[in-house]
């Protein structure tokens, strides 16, 4: 599984800061920082070996031999929720619960009542993951 590029150097800055008492706005900009450091172009490189080609080839064998495909329903639908699952250190075996709320999420403005649920049951789904 694909490890976080910058999640130790975050827990270790959110620790540090907590004993020194910083407020949640001094969090956030830690936050920021370190989501903009794994986005740099020298950490990018390596996803294409590491994450990306990978997910692609499971994602595809997964149909290939069915002979056809509805590649909206198979990959489209599919590859990105588990590349964002990998980044984040998600568990492979929870993308099935992950992928339905994700889509509810990025689909919040078609049907709000199911986003917003979506976004509660995300975020008691990902706490134990922030918390760890």
């Amino acid at each position: 599984m694909y490890t976080p590029i910058a999640t130790r150097q975050f827990e270790k800055d959110v620790k540090r800061l907590r004993k020194r008492g910083k407020t949640l706005d001094k969090l956030k900009i830690v936050m920021r920082s370190l989501v903009a450091q794994a986005f740099r172009q020298k950490n990018l490189a390596h996803w294409n070996d590491d994450l990306v080609a990978p997910t692609v080839d499971a994602t595809i064998d997964s149909f290939v031999g069915n002979g056809q495909a509805d590649l909206v329903r198979e990959f489209t639908y599919v590859y990105p929720v588990l590349v964002i699952g990998s980044l984040l250190g998600l568990p492979p075996e929870d993308v099935p619960y992950f992928r339905p709320r994700a889509f509810a999420l990025t689909n919040v403005a078609a049907q709000p009542e199911a986003g917003i649920k979506a976004s509660g049951e995300m975020r008691a789904y990902l706490e134990p993951f922030i918390e760890a």
